[in-house]
């Protein structure tokens, strides 16, 4: 049995791994003019440094935590750290856009492996109630640290050293907790003798989300009737289709099919769909805007960022309190009545330069 002295320090060991994945998908949006400019991305290219990272951890996410649970958590977690720090400087190194969307996917898929492991040493090392409830709050309260970090030390960074630190920053951070993760965190047996490994559907789901932001990608620039874009959703499609018909075969699926049977499950996910894709969107071309057309300072621009993840933050530590206050309902509509007025208002911006 931990004291809570070490359960405390694994928390915050296991915060910290979480910090980087955070950290990287939110460090790049200031610098993406930047990046742009020095390796020469076409315009519509440049959403794959974004897309490329997001892809490839959401698409092996469940993948990741499933490999933790086999073949040890603090074994994989180590090795997800030490790729993802592997990656960055490569990232870092790049001298052309094709290396940079390829390094950024590898980063993502090692951060697939980092933040399922990190959560399932969390929830076996703190009991159900309040000391997990606690814990979770931390969690919460590191991934908008992380998202606020992200946005304005990648602008301070690329307006000082470079946006390649932007990415060479993760070097120190990941070596400090792969060096306190060895020495504090106990190893965990794997919970499965069998080794049967989803691939496959990891496989499918990621490529068939990648020929589907492809196809989106082609028809704004040659149209919806082009053929690339027709062949990129047609494979798109196929694609997915197989994905779900190969989760309904699997001993093991990535997505138990039978979970989208409960409705708060499938409507809490319809929700968030659009809301995630939104904020991501919002990122990327705030970015732009205020930096290419706005002519403001990169590090500038992490301050217009910095209220985001700051009430985010602040919010998910009151979560509980309001959940218990107001109900699920009140607080599910209103966080989306927010959410739609902020994009309104953002809609209303004057495109000028100051």
């Amino acid at each position: 049995m931990l004291k809570q002295a070490s359960k405390n320090t694994i928390l915050w060991i296991l915060a910290l791994s979480f910090f980087l994945v955070i950290l990287d998908s939110a460090i790049v949006n200031v610098a993406l003019p930047a990046i742009k400019d020095s390796l020469h991305f076409a315009g519509a290219e440049l959403q794959w440094v974004i897309t490329g990272y997001i892809l490839t951890f959401g698409g092996f996410l469940m993948l990741g935590g499933r490999t933790a649970d086999l073949y040890g958590r603090r074994r994989v977690l180590v090795l997800g750290i030490a790729g993802f720090i592997a990656f960055s400087l490569l990232t870092g190194l790049s001298v052309n856009a094709p290396m940079m969307i390829a390094m950024r996917a590898l980063q993502g898929l090692a951060g697939a492996f980092m933040a399922p492991t990190a959560l399932s040493i969390l929830l076996a090392t703190f009991e159900e109630g309040p000391e997990r409830n606690r814990a979770l709050s931390i969690w919460s309260i590191v991934a908008s640290g992380g998202a606020a970090a992200g946005v304005l030390l990648g602008g301070v960074l690329a307006q000082t050293l470079g946006w390649r630190w932007c990415f060479f920053v993760n070097i120190p951070i990941g070596i400090a907790a792969i060096a306190a993760l060895r020495r504090v965190l106990p190893a965990h047996i794997q919970e499965s003798s069998d080794k049967n490994l989803d691939l496959p559907g990891a496989l499918l789901v990621t490529t068939g989300l990648m020929s589907l932001v492809y196809g989106l990608t082609s028809a704004s620039q040659a149209g919806w009737m082009a053929t690339p874009t027709v062949v990129a959703f047609i494979s798109s499609v196929a694609l997915l289709l197989a994905f779900i018909y190969n989760e309904s075969r699997v001993a093991h699926p990535l997505v138990p099919l039978s979970i989208f049977r409960i409705r708060n499950v499938s409507a809490a996910n319809l929700m968030m769909l659009p809301i995630v894709a939104g904020a991501l969107g919002m990122f990327f071309f705030a970015s732009l805007f205020i930096q290419n057309i706005l002519q403001v300072t990169p590090a500038v621009t992490g301050l217009y960022f910095l209220p985001v993840p700051v009430i985010i933050g602040i919010i998910s530590y009151q979560a509980p309190k309001l959940l218990n206050k107001f109900g699920l309902k009140p607080l599910l509509v209103g966080g989306a009545a927010l959410t739609g007025l902020g994009v309104y208002l953002t809609l209303l911006m004057l495109v000028h330069r100051i």
